[in-house]
């Protein structure tokens, strides 16, 4: 009996010692995956809260094709919660488009339909989070769509299926095994050893490095086992995702998917071997026609086409010669049957980064079978068009939408939750945009970001021409840019990770006297990065110095204002933040509200501490001056201005401008 007690321990020993270590990993805070939602800040029953960008670490934990992967993009979403708010909420779960690259996070679609949905629902308050994470597939989204659900919305839109072939967890050939490492690498332990194994492999690759990396899981072939796995993976991922919604009291909505069909050339195409005589005469028709089309006109065209139908009768699968007919045909106006060819092409695209049709059918088969809502973007974007595939206009990329598309997407999910009578308070396009702040200089990056990518592999066969054409469009947008633009940017460029482009284009702006576009640029910074000391705080006071500069009523800032200075007291809660920042900030606030009390004790506590006073002296000491005149401290302001003067170059700026100040006081101006 003793024997067989001992052997049990020496059998269980090993086990016990990986449950005891794993114990004792999860008593040391960080070591397990990081939450969705973070508490920032609390007070008087509100909590300033926040969705964590480093949330989707959990999906990027395994080598891809040989190389380890670096943690995925998802951007932090700060907001109030409150018990006593009676909000309507949605998320919006998915990959880059979701997430809408890229494009600012304010010009993406879930950012339009928060602007959509608070036109529809009135006074009641709504909230939309934006949870895209860069090229996930749909195991990673359904897992996202479970902690999703922590946020209690009212209802959840799932777009996916982009990524069943590249993305993160895509392209599994067996689903219990794609579940059990993740579950795995849920326990701290594995996930230890894990960690130890890829530093001592090397550097991970970067996001920007993130489509070479998962291109080399290579092509898929029309008759590839793969395309119908690619499909049973998205279904049972879809009723995954969708059953949890249920299980919560959650109202789930799956959408249909958009791509660029019409003018996304395929990556890549199944051909004839062009070592042999009949592969070398269809390749000679293709390149024949596609030099043809690039002289324009339909008498190229009609050349073109006889050379693909020449080729065709050689070998008629291949993405590339579909493309190239859909093109001619276009040229021929002979749209019914270009978009056909243009569909087709989508679909014997042997490196499919864009769905094929079959995805979308999957979709709507779930949908069908679990009597689940859906929304039709893919019918919303052939709609809008007509008489052509969706292309350029609408789609930044393959899959991506332009900001014109991302709009087009919001009001697609707006116009499916909203009643018809709250449809009508929906604005233009133009207004939407104009609230939203789009500006022309983000334009430049994306069309330079976008040029990059077509002019290299695995995107650039056959999309040279539009690289081409992204990268001249850039340099055309870059020279209609102002001097202060231009300037602006330039300046970013130096720093672009810590702030928004958009707020280095509105203090350029502002320094150059062009303050009425400099307020439209502060306000587009403040919904960029809200919550934050620079972006949203600093925005908000410059928006009250341009209302002044340019003559504006103060009513026409007063609820951004206040609604900045309700965010002062959660902003000074967050770690790193100068107390002096706060105190400047808010006494600037309180000053443009007409506050003078609360003004005066802010703004002069900020002045008194030295490394403030450096940074922010030309916009802090004015107002300090004007609440000290007004109190009559003259004697004070003097003395301050003093220190102002010594501060920059001794010139008599300050000095006068006090005098200046007092002399109409004085008058009772």
């Amino acid at each position: 009996m003793r024997v067989w007690a001992f052997r049990a321990v020496i059998l269980c020993a090993p086990i016990l010692l990986l449950a005891l270590a794993e114990g004792i990993l999860r008593l040391i805070p960080g070591t397990g995956h990081p939450p969705l939602v973070l508490t920032l800040a609390s007070m008087e029953g509100r909590a300033l809260k926040s969705t964590n960008a480093i949330f989707p670490q959990r999906f990027f934990q395994q080598r891809y094709e040989g190389a380890l992967v670096a943690g995925g993009r998802m951007r932090a979403q700060p907001y109030l919660e409150s018990d006593r708010t009676a909000r309507y909420r949605v998320v919006v779960v998915g990959a880059s488009t979701v997430q809408g690259y890229p494009h600012p996070h304010r010009l993406a679609s879930p950012a339009f339909l928060a602007a959509m949905l608070a036109d529809g629902f009135g006074s009641r308050p709504v909230e939309v989070f934006n949870l895209g994470i860069t090229s996930i597939a749909s195991f990673a989204v359904a897992r996202a769509v479970e902690a999703a659900l922590e946020l209690h919305p009212d209802a959840l839109i799932i777009y996916s299926g982009h990524n069943e072939f590249y993305g993160i967890y895509g392209m599994s050939t067996s689903p219990w095994a794609t579940q059990i490492n993740y579950e795995l690498m849920s326990w701290r332990l594995p996930r230890l050893i894990k960690s130890a194994i890829d530093w001592a492999g090397g550097r991970p690759v970067s996001s920007g490095q993130l489509l070479e990396t998962m291109a080399r899981r290579g092509q898929v072939g029309l008759v590839d086992e793969r395309r119908q796995m690619a499909v049973e993976q998205l279904t049972r991922n879809l009723i995954a995702a969708v059953n949890a919604c249920r299980q919560a009291g959650v109202r789930p909505i799956l959408c249909t998917l958009a791509a660029n069909e019409e003018g996304f050339a395929p990556a890549e195409s199944a051909a004839p071997d062009s070592s042999t005589a009949m592969g070398r005469i269809w390749w000679q028709h293709v390149e024949a026609a596609h030099d043809r089309l690039r002289d324009g006109g339909q008498g190229a065209a009609t050349i073109a086409l006889q050379r693909l139908d020449a080729a065709a009768e050689l070998f008629d699968d291949a993405a590339w010669l579909s493309f190239l007919r859909g093109r001619a045909l276009r040229e021929l106006r002979q749209h019914r049957l270009a978009n056909l060819a243009f569909a087709r092409a989508r679909d014997l695209d042997t490196m499919p980064w864009r769905a094929p049709s079959s995805h979308n059918v999957a979709i709507r088969d779930v949908a069908r079978s679990l009597d689940v809502d859906m929304v039709d973007v893919e019918a919303a974007f052939l709609s809008a068009a007509q008489p052509a595939r969706p292309g350029w206009e609408l789609m930044a990329d393959h899959v991506h939408p332009t900001v014109s598309g991302q709009i087009l997407l919001a009001r697609a999910l707006a116009d499916f939750i909203l009643t018809p009578e709250a449809r009508k308070e929906l604005q233009t396009d133009a207004e939407y945009l104009t609230r939203q702040g789009h500006v022309p200089a983000e334009s430049v990056g994306v069309d330079q970001a976008m040029a990059e990518l077509l002019a290299a592999a695995p995107m650039d066969r056959f999309n040279r021409d539009q690289s081409q054409h992204f990268r001249q469009r850039a340099a055309d947008r870059w020279n209609r840019l102002s001097a202060a633009e231009q300037r602006g940017a330039q300046r970013w460029m130096s720093h672009r990770d810590e702030i928004p482009l958009v707020l280095d284009l509105a203090d350029q702006l502002y320094a150059d006297g062009y303050f009425d576009a400099a307020l439209s640029h502060y306000r587009a910074a403040r919904l960029e990065a809200p919550f934050t000391p620079r972006g949203d705080l600093w925005s908000a006071v410059q928006l009250g110095w341009c209302a002044r500069m340019t003559g504006m009523p103060p009513a026409a800032v007063h609820d951004e204002l206040l609604q900045a200075l309700d965010r002062t007291r959660f902003v000074a809660q967050a770690p790193g933040v100068d107390p002096a920042f706060i105190s400047f900030a808010s006494g600037s606030l309180h000053h443009f509200l007409g506050e003078p009390e609360a003004a005066l004790v802010g703004l002069e506590r900020a002045f008194l501490t030295e490394g403030l006073r450096q940074s922010f002296l030309f916009s802090l000491f004015p107002l300090l001056a004007e609440e000290l005149v007004a109190t009559s401290r003259l004697q004070d302001a003097r003395r301050y201005a003093t220190m102002a003067a010594a501060a920059t170059d001794g010139g008599p700026y300050f000095p006068r401008l006090v005098e200046s100040l007092a002399a109409n006081h004085e008058r009772g101006l």
